[in-house]
């Protein structure tokens, strides 16, 4: 039984990413398959936030807000944990501290889970304090 190797276009963009040329480059390249630059849409003035606001933290933390809640799985004191996060312009957080919690693992568990959020760029970027209750 022989096996067929299938390449994608996707396929072949990964392994360019990865600085590799996939097999029978050459061929996919006259098919126009082949190591491209990612495209980045440019981002115009009216689309960009002032600063981080309400919608921008909704948006930023609900991918990872179920990793935060499972941080409280364990707990044995249910509660409150607040973390301060501070966010770049360009919409990487820079800094995560936590203000309370009911035991100093939840907060430091908490606080790595909501740091691991990407946000949209901003103008000033900002700083804020989110409440995650269990």
């Amino acid at each position: 039984m022989t096996k067929t190797r299938h390449f994608s276009a996707t396929a072949a963009t990964t392994f360019c990413q990865r600085g590799v040329r996939p097999p029978f480059y050459a061929l996919l390249a006259l098919l126009g398959i082949g190591c491209v630059s990612t495209f980045e849409p440019e981002i115009t003035e009216s689309e960009v936030h002032e600063r981080i606001d309400r919608e921008l933290i909704t948006a930023a933390l609900a991918p990872v807000l179920e990793g935060a809640l499972a941080c409280g799985a364990d707990a044995m004191s249910p509660g409150m944990v607040r973390v301060h996060i501070s966010v770049a312009p360009d919409g990487r957080i820079t800094k995560t501290r936590t203000v309370s919690a009911p035991s100093p693992e939840l907060g430091e568990c908490v606080a790595r889970a909501l740091g691991s959020a990407t946000f949209a760029p901003t103008r000033l970027g900002g700083s804020f304090t989110y409440p995650v209750l269990f």
